[in-house]
């Protein structure tokens, strides 16, 4: 994973006195007061985007700093940071490269503990631009500050009434996320949002000139508030570090990675993004195999998943119980399953005896899928009673349900999931723009719920081999 040092690459500080503390962490991820440097009173200026995304969350003790004003946005300006009269835990830099150095210096001397650099034109850019960068860490860490970035979207927190985007939930959530992308970061924060799924904290990282990916890592997997971690990566720095950390975090938490730069002509683009070095394919997959971490090809894969780990227990095995109403997609649900590596689970016959209570002779079957006929689509409440049978079958591992995902279904689909104690997944047979109301309040009560089949089985997959390599590493720990 480790490579010599190329352009647009360099570790400038992945030695083991270079990685960042929770104690370098905490005041940068939970400040009391925050400087924005390039605060503007015009609006199509990036300093008055940003300065604006923290009013609306709320954010108290808000510095806004322009030597060519005194006030903006009805609050006082200050010309530099160290003419600001209380302390300052973060500054925020929106303003153009050449500028920054003199900025971070500045901030050095007021005793700033960190700084997020908004401003591109670092080591993306080529060799003058990564001197720059490295020039700026140096600064910075001359008096004890460290640097997110730059080339970098910053920090969105509900919970510290942090954002860097207008409109992002302030309901917080047990997730985190680090991206090298802002904008993946913003899409993925709104998409979360609609299957009912809140952030504890979003970290866009750009370049990683000082505070890196696998910092992030380290300190949200020993957050006892964060239980699933999401990954948009380009690149690491400290492979073996990574690696390290990637195996003992995923032990006590998911981790969720979209990986950027698999591909020779993706690498060159990750490297033009944010000057990271992408690294072989086949090597990423062995990573992933190795760690724990749970790799995804898509932003929607990557929700799918993320629905899955916050919102199902682990599954035991890999037998998957279908039930339906029409028998089509509980056929393509099957193929599915065994696509994805899952088993279709054998009904006993005690379990078949108590369904054909339930379910009519015609047009039926009783056999997995269990096909409910399509007067079930009228009676949701038979969904109900199926699902608890196959949840007492021990040789039931999971239960996928297909149905219309109006609200009376989703009502029992939620109601039932209360009483069963293995994971239910709901998929639709129609879009959410369909059945609005239930697929909303099927993500309101934290119903693990798809518009398809086979994305729910895909997910479900996904989330049985993470289960698999967590008890995995439990007996090896138990035998050392």
């Amino acid at each position: 994973m480790e490579k010599p040092a190329e352009p647009g690459w360099v570790p400038v500080w992945a030695d083991a006195a270079g990685c960042a503390s929770r104690r370098d962490l905490g005041p940068i991820l939970r400040p009391r007061s925050v400087a924005i440097v390039g605060a503007s009173n015009s609006a199509a200026k990036f300093g008055s985007f940003f300065t604006r995304c923290f009013l609306e969350m709320g954010f108290a003790r808000l510095y806004p700093v322009n030597p060519h004003e005194t006030e903006i946005l009805g609050m006082k300006a200050y010309p530099r940071v160290s003419d600001v009269p209380d302390e300052v835990d973060l500054a925020f830099i929106v303003t153009a490269a050449e500028t920054v150095l003199p900025i971070v210096e500045d901030c050095g001397r007021k005793g700033v503990k960190g700084i997020v650099i908004y401003s591109s034109g670092f080591a993306e850019k080529g060799p003058e631009g990564l001197l720059l960068q490295q020039q700026i860490v140096s600064v910075a860490r001359a008096h004890g500050a460290r640097i997110i970035g730059p080339n970098c979207m910053g920090i969105y927190s509900p919970k510290q009434k942090l954002s860097y985007y207008p409109g992002l939930p302030k309901q917080s959530g047990p997730i985190a996320m680090v991206s090298h992308s802002g904008s993946l970061s913003v899409y993925l924060v709104e998409m979360a949002k609609a299957k009912g799924l809140y952030f504890d904290t979003v970290v866009s990282c750009g370049n990683e000139a000082d505070i890196t990916s696998v910092d992030l890592l380290e300190y949200f997997g020993e957050d006892p508030e964060v239980r699933v971690i999401v990954a948009y990566l380009e690149g690491v720095k400290d492979g073996r570090r990574f690696l390290r950390l990637a195996k003992e975090v995923s032990r006590r938490k998911p981790i969720i990675v979209l990986k950027g730069g698999m591909t020779d002509q993706g690498g060159q683009a990750a490297g033009s993004h944010t000057g990271a070095m992408a690294g072989s394919g086949r090597v990423w997959k062995a990573v992933f195999e190795q760690t724990g971490i749970i790799a995804n090809d898509s932003i929607q894969e990557a929700v799918d998943t993320l629905v899955a780990c916050c919102d199902l227990p682990l599954p035991k095995g890999p037998r998957l119980a279908i039930v339906t109403g029409p028998g089509g997609p509980g056929v393509l649900a099957a193929d599915a399953c065994i696509e994805q590596g899952l088993e279709l689970a054998p009904l006993s016959s005690a379990t078949r005896a108590r369904l054909s209570e339930l379910v009519p002779s015609v047009g039926t079957s009783l056999r997995n899928p269990v096909d409910l006929g399509m007067t079930s689509n009228n009676e949701p409440e038979m969904y109900r009673t199926a699902i608890e049978t196959l949840s007492t079958d021990p040789g039931v591992d999971a239960i996928l349900a297909i149905g219309s995902a109006d609200r009376p279904f989703a009502e029992v689909m939620s109601s039932v999931r209360q009483s069963i104690d293995k994971p239910l997944l709901v998929a639709g047979l129609l879009p959410p723009e369909s059945y609005p109301e239930g697929y909303l309040y099927l993500a309101a009560q934290g119903v693990a719920a798809y518009p398809d089949a086979h994305r729910a089985v895909v997910a479900l997959a996904k989330l049985y081999r993470y289960a698999v390599t967590v008890n995995e590493r439990s007996r090896e720990s138990g035998a050392a």
